[in-house]
């Protein structure tokens, strides 16, 4: 009994430690001014590439185009949203798996770059 009781225990120091929750944290998307608007997370889904773009300020009733910016300078628009609620809003973008490298996202007004943010 005594050994076997040893064994459970080992068995059981053995086990490896349960994963702490990892809390992700994303590139400020920031205004002209400094403003933190939000944040542009890297991430994948069902397997592919994609950004995750949360808005935590905004102006409701505005269209804002998406615009990803590739490291050689070109910018691809990647999708366009109409935010309902000035904050708490989350999109999600597939990022390009060809071509030069998406080096940072911009959110455009009408023709102004709002906010942006550098990957």
């Amino acid at each position: 009994v005594v050994v076997g009781a040893a064994g459970a225990v080992v068995v059981l120091q053995a086990r490896p430690p349960e994963a702490a929750p990892v809390a992700a944290v994303g590139a400020a998307l920031l205004t002209d001014d400094g403003e933190r608007v939000g944040t542009v997370l890297e991430s994948r889904h069902d397997g592919r590439p994609v950004l995750v773009v949360t808005l935590t300020d905004g102006r409701a009733g505005v269209t804002y185009a998406c615009v990803l910016v590739r490291a050689d300078g070109t910018r691809e628009a990647a999708d366009t949203w109409e935010l309902d609620e000035p904050a708490g809003t989350t999109w999600v973008v597939d990022r390009p798996g060809t071509g030069a490298a998406v080096t940072g996202v911009e959110l455009v007004a009408g023709e102004t770059v709002w906010a942006q943010a550098a990957l």
